[in-house]
């Protein structure tokens, strides 16, 4: 019961705490999509980048049937063990999902909230902000349902224009009584869909002067390409050079090009 006593266990706590992390991180890394959808006439392409020990960040992609594809993203509520149970929980949500209820993008992000909800006991009391919207490849539309997250940015480089799609919503796991309404759009050849979590409108350059929702929609427009990859690559190496390659929250992006092209294989 001396110094090296106390130190021995401090060190064994760290160690544990440790071997906790590791588990979290490996449960969190399979949480994303192995590969990038192939989804023709559009272009898609999402990442996520962790910028701290754990992420909070979640994006996914599912396809129902041959012409719709769900495409999904979230960002937990601190990061860790707990962040990425509910991660899991998500992920889970989606894959007992019936094709009929991913069609439905209210209904389905009801029960990922109720789901959210479950898990709220005891030291698990984490919310998650999330967007789930399902795209047509044939109609070219889009259905979506916002649970708090990060409005989409919509591009339009023929028209040199960009607007944020403002769709409230209730934050899955907050309050017994969600609020969440279906919005439908549809996308042009020209433009682009971003999705993004908050740590990319968020990032502070050196001199601690916030990125903002204005300049993001600037240098997205700014930079627009119908490669999805390619595009998104040029705003994210636009966020790293005005954090000066360090931020202090994760960033994650999902772009969507309607890139004109027909194609009938997924």
């Amino acid at each position: 019961k001396d110094e090296f006593g106390h130190l021995g266990q401090t060190m064994n706590s760290m160690i544990e705490g440790l071997g906790e992390l590791e588990i979290a991180k490996i449960v969190q890394e399979s949480l994303f999509p192995e590969r990038q959808p192939e989804f023709k006439p559009f272009s898609i392409y999402g990442q996520s980048v962790v910028m701290t020990t754990l992420a909070g960040d979640y994006f996914d992609f599912v396809e129902i049937g041959p012409d719709r594809l769900g495409i999904m993203i979230g960002d937990v509520a601190g990061h860790g063990i707990s962040a990425a149970l509910i991660m899991a929980m998500a992920k889970a949500g989606v894959k007992m999902a019936s094709e009929e209820e991913k069609l439905d993008t209210c209904r389905f992000t009801e029960e990922l909230h109720r789901i959210v909800c479950s898990l709220k006991t005891g030291r698990l009391k984490r919310m998650m902000t999330f967007q789930y919207l399902v795209l047509d490849r044939q109609s070219a539309r889009i259905n979506l349902t916002n649970a708090g997250h990060c409005y989409p940015l919509i591009v339009d480089s023929r028209q040199q224009r960009t607007e944020y799609l403002e769709v409230p919503g209730t934050p899955l796991g907050a309050g017994k009584s969600p609020h969440y309404q279906p919005v439908s759009m549809q996308l042009h050849p020209g433009q682009a869909l971003i999705l993004y979590t908050d740590g990319v409108a968020e990032a502070q350059s050196v001199s601690g002067q916030v990125m903002g929702y204005e300049r993001f929609a600037r240098l997205a427009l700014l930079n627009y390409n119908d490669d999805a990859e390619a595009y998104y690559r040029r705003i994210h190496n636009e966020c790293l050079e005005w954090s000066g390659n360090e931020s202090s929250d994760d960033i994650t992006m999902i772009v969507i090009v309607h890139s004109g092209n027909r194609s009938s294989s997924i």
